[in-house]
């Protein structure tokens, strides 16, 4: 009997000490995932906040952190999964702010389906927010013409200044006149650097042209002092002639680095307004 008891105090202190280590544990995580997010060491972050929000599951503030790490290391998905366990499975029970958080998950996720399929259901959107949530997903698969006419349609009268300003974001890049590839190879064609010049690339296009005319020129005084045969003049000829195709390559490239470079533009202040 006394054994007995004295085995049963010895395994209540060793459940104390061990309980102890680990609550010390928890908090050490996240006095340690604070350090991390602090530093921009988001990745490490999330799976120290994680551990923490295992040992305190009712912390909204571990809960909040541990999404911004999530957000911040672009761990979308993990992110969108935390919010769905919370709900327990159940998105259309969740209140405004946090069914905002998990569209916002989705959005930069790009699990659009997912996002039209919720849209469908009643969850707890206001019709500006349903708008604007659309409106976005146009934008991040940078359908620009649809985006423009939708808002106009749909978001226009937006009294919120952000999703103002991402709807007159989308009526601009409807509107947007990018250019045509095959253009700008044909003016190419017709004056050397033209092409690129259509496409905004001053330098290059002087460049362009200068290539061309210079080994052109060069090769018209070969031929001219030693006629047809003239080896100079040949070396000279296949150089133009080559900057020449060159220079048709480029202007129908330049053309499509431009418009890269406005649809890469043009998405990123998207995601500046959506994601802010």
């Amino acid at each position: 009997m006394i054994r007995t008891f004295k085995l049963l105090i010895i395994f209540i202190f060793s459940s104390q000490i061990l309980l102890s280590q680990n609550i010390y544990d928890a908090r050490h995580s996240l006095r340690y995932a604070e350090y991390l997010y602090e530093s921009e060491n988001f990745a490490q972050a999330t799976e120290e906040y994680e551990r923490a929000l295992f040992s305190f599951p009712d912390s909204i503030k571990i809960r909040n952190a541990f999404l911004k790490s999530c957000f911040k290391s672009k761990n979308y998905r993990k992110g969108a999964n935390a919010i769905k366990l919370y709900a327990g499975g159940n998105i259309t029970d969740l209140p405004n702010d946090i069914t905002l958080e998990y569209i916002q998950f989705l959005l930069a996720a790009e699990q659009f389906k997912t996002i039209e399929d919720l849209l469908n259901k009643k969850i707890n959107l206001n019709t500006q927010e349903v708008c604007h949530t659309q409106l976005s997903i146009l934008m991040l698969k940078k359908e620009w013409k649809a985006a423009g006419e939708f808002s106009l349609k749909h978001c226009s009268n937006s009294k919120n200044e952000q999703y103002k300003t991402l709807s007159e974001l989308s009526v601009a890049a409807a509107e947007f006149k990018f250019k045509k590839p095959l253009l700008a190879a044909g003016l190419s064609a017709i004056i050397p650097g033209t092409g690129k010049l259509y496409s905004g690339y001053n330098k290059d296009a002087f460049i362009a042209f200068s290539m061309v005319a210079v080994n052109a020129w060069q090769a018209y005084r070969g031929f001219r002092k030693e006629g047809a045969k003239s080896t100079y003049g040949w070396i000279f000829a296949s150089l133009s002639a080559g900057f020449y195709i060159g220079n048709i390559y480029g202007g129908y490239t330049a053309a499509k680095r431009r418009n890269a470079f406005y649809n890469s533009a043009i998405k990123h202040k998207a995601e500046h307004l959506i994601f802010d």
